[in-house]
C-alpha cells in the first residue's frame, strides 16, 4: 500500500490536483481580503456630535425634528404615536444626538444625528445615575419582564436575563453603585450582586433580599431576618434583626418591637425605643414602623405611633442619636 501511495504522490494527477487546491485556497483567501478592504472602504461612518452646534428636538404629528443651531438636520416618522421617553415628570433623555422615544407601546433608543434605531424595543427603562445625578446607562425591561442594563449608545451590557435589577422605588431605581460598579440582581427568587458593565457575579444568588450602602457593606436577607456583610461576602455581625439600616460607624436596627443602634460589630450602644408597627426594610408603604436617615452626622429615627388604631391613624415621632451619650432621645418640637 504504501509503493502504491508514493507512486501516486509521484503521478502527474496528484500534481495537478495539489495545485488546484492550491489555487482554490489563494483565491478563496483573495476573495475574504477584497470583501474586509471594500467592507471598511465602503462602510458608512456614523456622523459626529459637533461640540460647537447647539442641538434640539421637537416632535409634531409624531414626527421628530432634529436641528442643529436652529437648522433642521433630520427628521424621523414614528411608527405609532411617539413622545419623549421620560421616566419621571421632569426627567427624559436626550444627549450626544440620541433621543429616547415611546413609539405606540415600544421603547428604545434613537439616533438622530445618523437617523437609525440603536437598540431594541422595551416596554420600560430605567436611568441608572452618577453621584451628580448624571445619566450613565440604562436598565431595561423586555416583553418577558426580564431586565438587563445597555449603555448610551444602545449597546446591550447585560443581556435581559435578571427578574430584577436593583429596587424602584416610586419613580426612582435605587439598590446600585454606578462609582462602585455594582447592582443587586435578582435571578429566580434569590438575590446577588452583579457588576453593572458585564454581568459578572461578585455575590452568589444566594439571599432573599440585599440592601446596599455607600459604606462597604451590606444588609442581607436570610429568611426573615437581616444581617451584615462586607462587599465581598464576608460576614461581619452573625445575629439576625428585622430590619437593619447602615450608616458609616452605625447600625439602625429592630428586633422584637424595639429600635436601637448598634456599632458596625454588632455591639449593642443605645437604649431600645418601642416600636408599634412592623418595619418595612424599604419604607415603600405608608406606615413604615421605623425608618432612618443621616443629616449632617446626626442619625435620626421616624417611629409610626398609633392615634386611634380602630380609624388606622397616626403620627411620626422623630427621635435622633446622641453620639456623646449613647443615647435615642426624642427630638424637641
Amino acid at each position: 500500500m504504501e509503493e502504491k501511495y508514493e507512486q501516486y504522490k509521484d503521478s502527474e494527477i496528484y500534481k495537478k490536483r495539489q495545485k488546484t487546491n492550491m489555487f482554490l485556497i489563494i483565491l478563496f483567501l483573495v476573495i475574504v481580503g477584497c470583501s474586509v478592504i471594500f467592507y471598511f472602504l465602503y462602510k458608512t461612518k456614523d456622523e459626529k456630535i459637533d461640540e460647537t452646534i447647539v442641538y434640539t428636538y421637537e416632535i409634531k404629528d409624531n414626527i421628530v425634528y432634529f436641528n442643529g443651531d436652529n437648522q433642521l438636520i433630520n427628521t424621523y416618522k414614528c411608527k405609532n404615536i411617539c413622545k419623549a421617553y421620560s421616566k419621571t415628570s421632569d426627567l427624559e433623555y436626550f444627549n450626544q444626538g440620541k433621543i429616547l422615544l415611546q413609539d405606540g407601546v415600544d421603547i428604545y433608543l434613537y439616533d438622530l444625528l445618523n437617523n437609525k434605531k440603536v437598540s431594541s424595543n422595551y416596554i420600560w427603562i430605567d436611568y441608572i445615575l452618577d453621584d451628580s445625578s448624571n445619566i450613565k446607562l440604562f436598565k431595561v425591561k423586555d416583553t418577558f419582564n426580564k431586565n438587563g442594563i445597555m449603555d448610551l449608545n444602545g449597546s446591550v451590557l447585560i443581556p435581559e436575563t435578571f427578574n430584577e435589577l436593583g429596587k424602584t422605588i416610586g419613580e426612582k431605581l435605587v439598590n446600585y453603585s454606578y462609582e462602585k460598579n455594582h447592582i443587586t440582581a435578582k435571578s429566580g427568587d434569590k438575590w446577588g450582586l452583579i457588576g453593572m458593565n458585564n454581568g459578572k457575579g461578585l455575590i452568589d444568588f444566594q439571599y432573599d433580599d440585599i440592601k446596599i450602602s455607600p459604606y462597604n457593606k451590606l444588609a442581607v436577607k436570610e429568611g426573615v431576618l437581616w444581617t451584615l456583610v462586607d462587599e465581598s461576602n464576608k460576614k461581619i455581625i452573625n445575629k439576625g434583626y428585622s430590619s437593619i439600616d447602615i450608616y458609616e460607624e452605625y447600625l439602625v436596627v429592630s428586633e422584637d418591637k424595639k429600635a436601637f443602634v448598634l456599632d458596625t460589630l454588632g455591639n449593642v450602644t443605645s437604649n431600645k425605643v418601642e416600636l408599634f408597627y412592623d418595619v418595612d426594610p424599604w419604607a415603600t408603604i405608608t406606615i413604615k414602623g421605623l425608618s432612618s436617615e443621616i443629616i449632617e452626622g446626626v442619625i435620626y429615627l421616624y417611629i409610626d405611633i398609633p392615634l386611634n388604631e380602630k380609624a388606622g391613624t397616626y403620627k411620626t415621632t422623630t427621635y435622633y442619636y446622641d453620639v456623646e451619650n449613647n443615647e435615642i432621645k426624642e427630638l424637641d418640637e
